[in-house]
């Protein structure tokens, strides 16, 4: 293990340090401070030498611990620029945000929970998850991988992702309450702790199969196979993967059958996507319901690849920040 503060490596004019942090072996409270706190002790001094020798525009921190926030204050006061924060879904509150200039959040609902942690509009910037709209593109014409993966005259409902215990019950159920050798064809590929349920659900549901999580490059081809996408997660749970996955499903241009949506999602993009309770049985009318109708099944899709276009764009994404960033620091 290297040394505090010692250089890792440097890439295209970013230079990298790496600092140790203890790990226990047990998990809980308690492992999780200590990790927090052990890699904040380390990096502490590190951060604050470069803070002084670097002479920095800004100092940003990405979701970190409570304590490593405090060294990125103190780094941001040494160098006497501003503090910037980006959360992601799931970051724990830290009670000190509101002493930073600038607090990004990558949640749907990032405005209420802003607010809710004390940040002022002017200080919050609501940061959607981006998808490069480039790489996952919508596929007009069938392909030789959907062919293989369905019958021509057949409803994909596909669900990909890392999928837990409660997304396969729900997932098990919807593909249940559809005929066995009907028009709809159920096909998650994943993995996850829920993986081995939904195998071995496939030995009495024909209409469901597994296969294997595709590799990122291959991501794009999987998704335009699809008739309809499958989000049985669930927007409530504080999963910061939920939100780039969502974003990703939407570039597809294909509608998306969501658990526990509703509200949370923000206005550009509910017209892509059917909201349900997070049950198989309101899942598997959702999917029904869409498998009859053509029409609805393009109009979602082609609202789908809109909003991902003009909410959750990696273009338009980056350039909101770095516009924040530079009038932040002067720059702009």
């Amino acid at each position: 293990m290297t040394a505090a503060g010692e250089p890792f490596g440097e890439s295209s004019g970013v230079r990298v340090l790496r600092c140790p942090l203890v790990t226990p072996p047990a998990s809980g409270d308690v492992a999780r401070r200590v990790r927090n706190v052990s890699f904040a002790m380390a990096s502490a001094p590190a951060l604050l030498a470069e803070a002084v020798s670097f002479n920095p525009d800004i100092v940003g921190a990405l979701t970190p611990s409570a304590a490593a926030a405090s060294s990125a204050i103190a780094a941001a006061r040494f160098a006497s620029v501003p503090a910037w924060l980006h959360l992601e879904e799931g970051g724990e509150p830290l009670g000190i945000e509101t002493m930073f200039q600038l607090v990004s959040c990558a949640a749907f609902d990032a405005e209420a929970r802003l607010e809710a942690r004390g940040v002022t509009v002017e200080a919050g910037l609501p940061l959607p998850a981006w998808v490069d709209t480039f790489a996952i593109l919508p596929a007009d014409e069938p392909s030789a991988l959907r062919d293989a993966l369905v019958r021509a005259d057949e409803i994909l409902a596909l669900y990909v992702g890392e999928c837990d215990e409660a997304a396969a019950r729900i997932l098990i159920e919807a593909a249940r309450l559809v005929p066995p050798h009907g028009a709809i064809r159920f096909i998650a590929a994943g993995t996850g702790p829920g993986l081995m349920s939904l195998i071995q659900a496939t030995s009495d549901l024909p209409q469901l199969a597994v296969l294997s999580l595709p590799p990122p490059g291959a991501l794009g081809a999987v998704l335009a196979c699809a008739d309809i996408h499958l989000l049985p997660e669930g927007f409530g749970k504080p999963d910061p993967r939920i939100a780039g996955k969502f974003a990703a499903l939407l570039a597809s241009g294909r509608p998306v059958v969501a658990c526990g949506a509703g509200s949370a999602l923000p206005a550009p993009v509910q017209d892509a996507v059917t909201s349900v309770r997070s049950s198989g049985e309101d899942m598997a009318l959702a999917i029904i319901a869409l498998a009859a109708d053509a029409a609805q099944r393009a109009r979602r899709g082609l609202a789908a690849r809109f909003a991902a276009e003009s909410y959750f764009a990696k273009e338009r994404a980056f350039r909101t920040l770095e516009r924040r960033l530079e009038r932040l620091t002067g720059h702009g």
